[in-house]
């Protein structure tokens, strides 16, 4: 059974990315990664296709590749896990004025190992999830941007959101644009099992004639394990 989950995946990914209405869409590119003092980190890349079906409707594709390592105690020991994963998905976006909203239907293909192994650690083999996600994003008319996002897995009804707020930066007097944007961050994430909550900064170097950006963040973070940490990442989007 989990073999043929392995293999529509592959199939619907394949599918999605050479397909002739793929081909025709607008692409981006997105590089990233997060890690903290705590010994979890994660990095991820993702391409994205969009291809429009109305004036304001646009099919969406993604295919999202990512690698998480935590570490966790159990039995006196310290257990560090990796985890790469593989998610295809496929969404429609709905554009307004100013502002677009995204609902996502993914499949995720996880594969966790733990060292050293230990039988009775439940987190560890390999697990297929259906991932349901919503973004929205808002520019207003001062270039101040609201975006959020917040997903959802079933296989462990884990649940991840993030809200950022954005402002872009002028050179007055002159009221010249300049490529820097500023802002703030608050991540949100967890099950029964574990939950965390972090909160930054976050600057933005974007170039709007290559379509491109590169993000810098960090901060706090708290998680249910009674432990407090700073974390730092960056981001990088391509369009194309």
């Amino acid at each position: 059974m989990r073999n043929r989950k392995v293999l529509f995946i592959f199939i619907f990914a394949i599918f999605v990315l050479f397909s002739s209405d793929s081909r025709a869409a607008s692409l981006s590119l997105l590089l990233g990664g997060e890690a903290d003092t705590e010994g979890q980190s994660y990095v991820y890349t993702g391409v994205i296709g969009e291809s429009p079906l109305q004036e304001n409707l646009s099919l969406m594709y993604k295919l999202w590749l990512d690698h998480l390592t935590y570490e966790f105690e159990k039995d006196n020991d310290t257990i560090k896990a990796k985890a790469p994963a593989f998610q295809p998905a496929i969404g429609l976006k709905l554009r307004g004025q100013g502002s677009s909203t995204t609902l996502w239907v993914g499949w995720e293909h996880r594969n966790t190992s733990i060292k050293p192994v230990r039988e009775n650690v439940e987190v560890r083999g390999v697990t297929d999830s259906l991932v349901l996600q919503f973004e929205f994003d808002k520019w207003t008319e001062k270039s101040t941007n609201f975006n959020i996002i917040a997903s959802y897995s079933t296989e462990n009804s884990y649940v991840w959101t993030r809200g950022r707020i954005k402002q872009e930066l002028s050179s007055y007097p002159l009221g010249r644009d300049l490529p820097l944007r500023i802002g703030l961050e608050a991540v949100g994430q967890g099950n029964k099992d574990y939950s965390a909550f972090q909160v930054g900064p976050i600057i933005e170097i974007y170039s709007p004639q290559k379509n491109a950006s590169f993000l810098i963040r960090g901060g706090y973070k708290r998680s249910s394990s009674d432990h407090s940490s700073a974390y730092g990442g960056i981001e990088l989007f391509f369009g194309f």
